[in-house]
Order: structure tokens, then sequence, then C-alpha cells
């Protein structure tokens, strides 16, 4: 759950999206930090620090297994920018599979391994408003979305995160020549895939060969379409690793 003084800074950054609709106001949140945890965006504000860890006394956001410290990491932010350090923890705190030694500024996409919790530093939009059903599909259900950058993210981290906090709405993904590839998810598995020229598994295995870009997922309710994919994604997931891992290497032009 959001800190309440988060909910505040949020409310703070009210807008007024249609003037003509007198008292209807939409309350914003645009590419806030935060982080995506255990399945929940928890935003974050620059004016406190976060602590990490398994002691739900001291901890802000607690990790509830015996391999993290009971104060593991913290997160903060100085200058504008975030940054995380660890606390001296015995297992380590990792940023993109590596363990860091010092404090690490922490980039949209970053994930963060506080052993053995995933956690990703993200890019938070949310929307709030006095009439729900004139903005989205369902009352109560805010639009929700969370954007990075693949630098370092790994696809098949990303969607094995998905999977395993059984979220459901809709991936996209932008390859670095800004080609659009779009999953949808309906509670963890990958129902419809489309990338390039391919569709269903086929989309799938080629956009996990996708190196740089950027991604969004917009958590929403989505409706199952006519011939969804039957495939697990994790047999998805293993199969495509596969197929990367067979296929020969490029080899450069002779100049």
């Amino acid at each position: 759950m959001a800190p309440k003084d988060n909910m505040e800074d949020l409310r703070q950054k009210t807008i007024d999206v249609a003037p003509h609709l007198k008292g209807e106001q939409v309350f914003v949140s645009r590419h806030q930090p935060a982080l995506f945890y255990n399945g929940q965006t928890i935003p974050l504000n620059g004016e406190r620090e976060y602590i990490l860890g398994r002691d739900r006394g001291s901890c802000d956001i607690i990790v509830n297994d015996a391999r993290a410290s009971r104060q593991h990491a913290k997160i903060f932010s100085r200058g504008g920018r975030y940054f995380i350090q660890d606390l001296g923890s015995l297992n380590g705190t990792f940023v993109n599979r590596e363990r860091i030694r010092q404090p690490l500024g922490l980039l949209p996409g970053d994930e963060i391994v506080v052993p053995p919790k995933k956690l990703l530093f993200v890019l938070h939009d949310q929307q709030y408003q006095d009439k729900p059903e004139r903005f989205v599909t369902s009352p109560g259900k805010p639009k929700s979305q969370f954007s990075g950058v693949l630098h370092a993210l790994r696809i098949v981290d990303l969607v094995q995160l998905l999977n395993s906090t059984t979220q459901s709405g809709t991936l996209t993904i932008q390859d670095h020549e800004r080609r659009p590839a779009k999953l949808q998810f309906v509670r963890g598995e990958i129902k419809s895939a489309r990338y390039l020229d391919k569709a269903r598994e086929e989309a799938v295995y080629a956009l996990l060969t996708i190196r740089d870009g950027s991604f969004e997922f917009l958590r929403e309710d989505i409706e199952m379409p006519p011939e969804p994919i039957e495939t697990g994604t994790i047999s998805m997931l293993l199969e495509g690793c596969r197929q990367a891992d067979e296929k020969p290497p490029e080899i450069a032009p002779e100049t």
C-alpha cells in the first residue's frame, strides 16, 4: 500500500483535464518513480527514505524471507535522482544481477534483488477521478501503468515477474527501432502476442531477442481473445530461450 504522504503528494498533482466538464477532475500522477513489488506498485516520495528488510517494526517495505536481513537496504533520493544502498546485509543487494558495494543510482527498468525477492524500479502513472465511469472501464479500478527502459532488464525476467504476480493487462514493448510488440496477460498468462509479422507463440519467441528498447505495462481487465494462446507462459519462455541459445551467432561482414 502506498504511504499516506505519497497519496497527498499525488493529490497535489491534480489537473483539470476537461474544463468544460464543470467540477469533474482527474487526479494524475505522471512518471512518478515507484517500485513494482509483489504485484503492487509503490509510489516513492523523494522527501523520505525507504528501508527494505524483514523487520516489520522498522522497515517501510517488508521482505518476508529469512534470507533478507532485518534492515537490508535503503532507497533514497538526492538531487532529483533515486539511489539504492546496501545496509551491510549478509546476502547482499543486487541491481541488474550485479552485487552493489556502494550507493548506486537507479534507472527506470532496473531490477533489484533483495534475496530472494525481485523488485523493479519503474516510472508510474495513475489516475483517479470523481466519476470513474467516464474515464475507466470499471468503477473503483483506476488506470495504472508503469514503464521503464530495457537497458539491463531482460524481457524474460519482466515476463516472469508479471507471471509470478498473476497480473492482468497489456505489456507494450518497443525495440531499438521503435517497432512495437504487444502481449496481453490474463492472471499472469500470456493470451495474445504480436510482434512484427509474427503472432501467438512465434511472436513471444521473437520478442525475447529484443535487447534494447522500452516497455510499458498497463494494468487492466483483459477480455479473453477468441482464440487465446493455450501454451503456458513459462513453457513459452523456456522454448524461446532454447531457440535463442541454438541460434548461430551473427558474423559481422568483412570490410
